[in-house]
């Protein structure tokens, strides 16, 4: 009989069974080394998300103890994508004696270096969020497990790489750390392999040159990481670079190349601007490197001649020069290049362009073209895209705040042609100095330079085969002049109506410096334009910028109220009054037009017997924000004055064109739809006036 509250037999032998084979598993489990085998399974980036934004972080999974390694901050969702910068708070816990300061994001993303001074478990937490007064408010969080070790730590494991030839097993980085001694060389016939996670220290002198094969990291896998390695004291020294050799073959995924730069070659009177280069292609090499990095070198990112390097989807962030290339194709598609020249390790040489297409012989007739497209250039003490020579193709790219010029062209026979892309924020937005060169600029604004267009040279007679093509694009609100010719040395008095080797097809541009309270109306009287007619969708000047990550043309334009504004609308025309029953409206960047009323006719008195004829009309205006376009609204009343006006006396800014409709089609992002907002040239005067009688200082004066 069985004692009362215990379990029957039948049940007992089930229970100890389970036991039994539980332990059986545990221990299996614990001899075959699972610790090992999953040590290194961190993700790779964490992802979070709130009701407003989405967040990623990206870092290694395992790092060593005081070495330098990066971490990428990116912003998927949200308000904080479209802004220029915003800023991430980066912490660690449990906490790390080393100091982590505040990331600069631009337009959603950044990067920055850090350290562990001990080894252990860390998570880094990132808060990414708005500051000023001007931009909508948003926080992003997001965290990432990050392992500290030491070179001792079996569980991580590494492999010395001395110098030399790579062969057999050397030609295999499988996980943990990999010590790299000094110089060594991928032969011809070998191909070296580089798996995701793998944690490369390079001593000073160390470089690797491949002159077969290198296949580093996976476009799916954990960050690969090739840093300086710190010595007993912590002292890191410079190392690099990654060098491919002639006709050698190169795919990087998920690599970072930071504290580099050495280079044999750096300190002789031979050095070019690509020495010291953290990643260096020779001729007839083919890379391709996407996603990762090349940040915080003493030396420039890239440096290449006739070779072929493709870049997508990475950061070139504080080095001496984004990139030097000469004589190669270069395709760079969603490429971040930030703070060039600032902040970066010690270099005796800050240059601090963003990146310089050099040819200094033109090229053979197929040779591929070199295109950027979808990238951000921003932050530099130089010139953001330096062109000499080759010809280059810019896409739907924003480039602002260098020292110099956004865009610089210049070189005896090449095509530049620049479409649906931002110059803003820099001492000139386009410079196209003298040269047999063919530039067209096609749906694109440069705002708030110094002088947003500069054609031509002081000292230089300006080339009669080089030609200059503004074609349905703004230059405004640039602080001295947005429009300056040179010819023959001479700087050209009017250029409104363009000039001998430039050509304006409906380019918008304001004829004095938005310095002044007022700028000066004026009509050349022997060839007004010619506006078949004066209402919208005109085939010809059709104005469709569609930017991203970039949602307005303007940075950082401040709310203010305006007071004592007079409007007036003047449309320069022979005969569309005989003709045109109707006007309509629309909105223009951060100025919204609404209850437009009193509307009559005008008579424009020119110096010819010709007469003009236009309508003057009073209106509400409302101001919005740069940060989301449509957040804040000013009120403003503005009111015509007489309806006769003398062409001397009048007061605006002039266009010239001679067979086109001046009309614009501007896409405005409102949330997730687009929307398109139109506007006439007439209400375009009408607005860049007040801009200027408003505004009573401008950003980026000269540097």
């Amino acid at each position: 009989m069985a004692i009362k509250g215990l379990l029957p037999h039948s049940t007992l032998r089930r229970v100890t069974l389970l036991v039994i084979v539980l332990a059986t598993v545990i221990i299996l489990l614990t001899n075959i080394g699972l610790r090992d085998y999953v040590r290194h399974v961190f993700p790779q980036s964490v992802t979070s998300v709130s009701a407003s934004c989405k967040a990623e972080v990206t870092a290694p999974p395992v790092v060593l103890v005081d070495a330098v390694f990066p971490a990428k901050i990116e912003i998927l969702r949200g308000n904080i994508k479209f802004i220029p910068q915003s800023y991430a708070t980066v912490r660690f816990s449990p906490d790390n004696t080393a100091h982590v300061p505040t990331v600069t994001l631009y337009y959603g993303v950044g990067t920055t270096n850090l350290t562990i001074s001990k080894a252990g478990i860390f998570y880094l937490f990132v808060t990414v969020e708005t500051r000023g007064d001007h931009t909508p408010t948003e926080t992003c969080q997001a965290s990432v497990r990050i392992r500290a070790a030491h070179l001792s730590d079996r569980e991580v494991g590494y492999k010395l790489v001395r110098k030399g030839t790579l062969e057999g097993n050397a030609l295999e980085w499988r996980a943990g750390f990999v010590v790299v001694e000094g110089p060594v060389t991928v032969p011809k016939s070998a191909t070296l392999v580089v798996n995701p996670g793998v944690f490369v220290l390079l001593h000073s002198g160390a470089r690797l040159k491949v002159q077969g094969k290198a296949s580093i990291g996976d476009p799916a896998g954990q960050p690969v990481v090739f840093t300086a390695h710190p010595n007993e004291s912590g002292e890191r020294k410079l190392w690099g670079p990654l060098w491919f050799g002639q006709n050698s073959l190169g795919a990087l995924h998920n690599t970072w190349l930071t504290q580099g730069g050495a280079s044999v070659y750096q300190n002789s009177r031979f050095a070019g601007r690509s020495a010291g280069a953290v990643l260096k292609v020779e001729e007839g090499a083919e890379v391709d490197f996407s996603d990762g990095g090349i940040v915080n070198n003493a030396g420039p990112g890239v440096g290449g001649e006739r070779c072929t390097i493709k870049l997508r989807n990475m950061i070139i962030s504080r080095c001496k020069d984004g990139g030097y290339i000469q004589q190669a194709t270069v395709t760079m598609e969603n490429v971040y290049v930030t703070e060039i020249g600032r902040n970066h390790v010690t270099s005796s040489h800050p240059i601090g362009d963003g990146f310089t297409f050099d040819q200094p012989k033109q090229s053979s007739s197929g040779k591929k073209l070199s295109r950027i497209s979808n990238s951000v250039f921003t932050g530099g003490g130089g010139v953001g895209i330096n062109i000499t020579g080759p010809s280059l193709i810019i896409e739907s790219t924003i480039v602002e705040d260098f020292s110099q010029a956004c865009v610089s062209t210049a070189g005896r026979v090449n095509t530049v042609s620049i479409q649906n892309s931002i110059m803003r924020s820099c001492l000139v937005g386009l410079r196209v100095k003298d040269g047999k060169l063919r530039v067209l600029v096609k749906n694109s604004v440069m705002v708030q330079n110094k002088v947003g267009v500069w054609y031509g040279d002081r000292d230089g007679a300006a080339s009669k085969s080089g030609t200059l093509i503004l074609e349905n694009s703004l230059a405004m609100v640039n602080s001295e002049k947005n429009f300056r010719v040179f010819k023959g040395g001479l700087e050209q008095p009017d250029t409104n109506t363009g000039s001998e080797n430039a050509k304006l097809k409906c380019f918008f541009v304001s004829r004095s410096s938005t310095v002044a309270s007022r700028s000066t109306f004026s009509l050349k009287g022997s060839a007004p334009c010619q506006q078949p007619e004066i209402y919208l969708h005109h085939a010809d000047c059709e104005f469709t910028v569609d930017l991203l990550p970039s949602k307005c043309f303007l940075s950082g334009y401040p709310p203010t109220k305006l007071t004592h504004v007079q409007l007036q609308r003047l449309d320069l025309c022979r005969d569309c009054c005989k003709t045109v029953s109707s006007l309509e409206f629309g909105n223009y960047d951060h100025w919204s037009m609404r209850n437009i009323r009193d509307m009559k006719r005008a008579t424009i008195y020119t110096e010819t017997p010709n007469e003009g004829c236009g309508v003057t009309f009073s209106t509400d205006l409302y101001q919005h924000t740069d940060g989301d376009c449509i957040v804040q609204k000013v009120h403003v009343k503005s009111a015509y004055s007489n309806l006769h006006h003398y062409q001397v006396n009048s007061l605006g800014i002039v266009s010239y064109c001679q067979t086109c409709d001046v009309n614009l089609k501007i896409p405005v992002m409102i949330g997730e739809q687009k929307v398109s907002s139109h506007l006439s040239l007439s209400i375009l005067i009408s607005l860049f006036s007040i801009s200027l009688v408003s505004i009573p200082g401008l950003p980026y004066e000269s540097r």
